[in-house]
């Protein structure tokens, strides 16, 4: 991996960023937390210091507890929010599975960004904490998280929820293994998701696309990262083609959850996850996609500094709110 998306002078080439974006790469080009001469560890480290710090004395808006689940690999740590104000329930339930490369991010780091879901929609939100690369090989996150949407559904309603109305989503690396949760769930005859939040989502690619040319370099999640990424997951590149790691791959889209996916205009992986988009339309799924003009991959977890990502927040939260609110 270069050190390239670390150097100042190529901050966004393309002169397209928001003042907040802009800012925010300026302070990750100082104080990164991709960086080519950190360890795996020093990396995870990095970035839960970086969102620690970014949500430092913010007010609780969601009440939370944690659990330990027994999942086909091991225990798997689960977050469960509440609504504040609401009423008792059954209420939605939404399963929430972190960004960070499948390398970095934990239930701390997205804490914020759950209540700030939980609160926003109304929903019993269920927050992830599954197994991590390179430690633990593929496909262990995505079968972890398919094992939390499952003990989430049968236990529903001792949290408070309605099992008839079970979203997933995450974002970034864990919207890709939301959109795979859901093929899971459809062939294997799991829990009967209603709707999928997918937020910038790494879903594969079937092609070169544009948007990697164009922000390859820059924009703080550079193409060098993304292939960092890559190996450190999945040493075998032709696990790229399984779509358990790649969900774009899948040969059978229908019969899926309508979705919601956001995408981030000068994001690398912006085309991919549009087209992933575009092919659950073309099988018949009910699709909305925003993109979010001016702005880089993680905004959303960054809105306690980019006001876009507050706003998208905000987005996440109706949809989910009005996707659900009729299915009881």
């Amino acid at each position: 991996m270069s050190d390239i998306s670390h150097t100042p002078d190529v901050i966004d080439p393309h002169g397209v960023l928001d003042t907040d974006s802009r800012k925010m790469v300026e302070r990750l080009v100082r104080d990164p937390f991709l960086d080519p001469a950190f360890t795996v560890p020093q990396m995870r480290e990095a970035f839960e210091a970086f969102y620690s710090a970014m949500y430092a004395g913010r007010a609780r808006t969601a009440d939370s507890r944690d659990v330990i689940i027994e999942g086909r690999h091991g225990p798997v740590p689960l977050r469960i929010y509440h609504p504040r104000g609401e009423a008792v329930g059954p209420l939605p339930v939404f399963v929430f599975i972190h960004g960070g490369g499948s390398i970095m991010g934990s239930l701390e780091s997205y804490d914020a960004v759950c209540q700030e879901l939980c609160s926003g929609s109304g929903c019993v939100v269920v927050s992830v904490d599954y197994r991590l690369a390179p430690e633990h090989p593929y496909a262990q996150a995505v079968d972890d998280c398919y094992d939390a949407a499952v003990w989430v559904h049968t236990n529903a309603r001792a949290l408070g929820g309605d099992p008839d109305r079970l979203a997933v989503g995450g974002e970034s690396g864990g919207g890709g293994l939301a959109a795979s949760l859901a093929q899971m769930a459809r062939d294997e005859g799991g829990p009967p998701i209603r709707f999928q939040l997918l937020i910038y989502p790494f879903v594969g690619s079937r092609a070169p696309s544009g948007s990697m040319a164009e922000f390859g370099k820059g924009y703080v999640f550079d193409a060098e990262d993304l292939e960092m990424f890559i190996d450190l997951n999945f040493p075998d590149r032709e696990h790229l083609k399984d779509w358990r790691v790649s969900p774009i791959w899948a040969e059978n889209l229908e019969n899926l959850p309508p979705t919601f996916m956001l995408t981030a205009s000068a994001d690398i992986l912006r085309d991919d996850a549009e087209d992933y988009a575009r092919r659950l339309a073309e099988a018949g799924v009910q699709v909305e996609l925003s993109r979010y003009d001016g702005t880089i991959h993680g905004f959303v977890v960054m809105a306690g500094e980019i006001e876009a990502g507050r706003r998208a927040l905000a987005e996440c939260g109706r949809r989910l709110r009005d996707a659900l609110a009729g299915q009881a």
